[in-house]
């Protein structure tokens, strides 16, 4: 779990998450996976620990 994060570290993991976005093949699906963390990256960024905000996202 992701506690505590700066914001150099959040904006990593998003560009992560972006970079395995980019692998899907279907271009419909990627472009809707993409549209969809691009829309919510202020929600993901500012949630609170403890909650499903990119915090709790793991790193593979």
């Amino acid at each position: 779990m992701f506690i505590n994060l700066n914001i150099e570290e959040k904006e990593n993991i998003f560009q992560q998450l972006i970079s395995y976005a980019e692998k899907i093949k279907n271009k419909s699906l990627k472009k809707v996976c993409i549209n969809i963390l691009n829309d919510y990256k202020d929600k993901l960024f500012c949630r609170a620990a403890g909650h499903d905000g990119i915090e709790n996202i793991k790193q593979v």
